[in-house]
């Protein structure tokens, strides 16, 4: 379960190969990022920037559900942690009477139920700084599309500017 926390939106170790609904394809392959990477490096693609922006807007949607109706915020994990423990039991009952397959199935959806809830308080927790890291990288991201700055290129290929006093 804990192989599937991460903080990959902000530190830029996935390589991002599909965009689903309420996931994605990811693999885990790069290195992580420089602070000043973290803010400041351009998308790689539009597939990195919905799954980064996807990360920084569930708890925003998460955070309005709880000023819109209270009641849901307080409910909602309750419910998700039941499932879980539900999904649990039955996985148990399964191993009981020997049925191994339907046992490892009840189990693995116990564990992303339950991962993706522990993922949305991980992303709440790092909320300002994933928005800002959003903001920065798409500005970032669209001065490079205007050909205005280049955060990758090497430093001696920049333009000198001069001050005029």
């Amino acid at each position: 379960m804990l192989e599937k926390l991460h903080l990959a939106h902000l530190t830029g170790t996935v390589t991002v190969h599909e965009n689903r609904l309420c996931s994605d394809v990811v693999e885990f392959n790069r290195p992580r990022h420089s602070f000043g990477q973290m803010f400041f490096k351009p998308y790689e693609s539009n597939k990195e920037f919905i799954f980064c922006a996807r990360h920084t807007l569930h708890p925003l949607l998460l955070i309005g559900l709880g000023i819109l109706d209270p009641i849901v915020a307080a409910i909602l994990p309750t419910v998700v942690v039941a499932a879980s423990v539900g999904f649990l039991l039955i996985s148990d009952m399964n191993t009981c009477i020997g049925n191994e397959g339907s046992a490892s199935w009840w189990s693995d959806m116990a564990d992303e139920i339950f991962s993706r809830l522990c993922q949305a308080v991980i992303n709440l927790v790092v909320l300002p700084i994933a928005a800002l890291a959003l903001a920065t990288r798409g500005i970032s991201t669209g001065l490079k599309a205007a050909d205005i700055y280049d955060y990758d290129a090497p430093k001696e290929d920049m333009p000198q500017t001069t001050v005029l006093a």
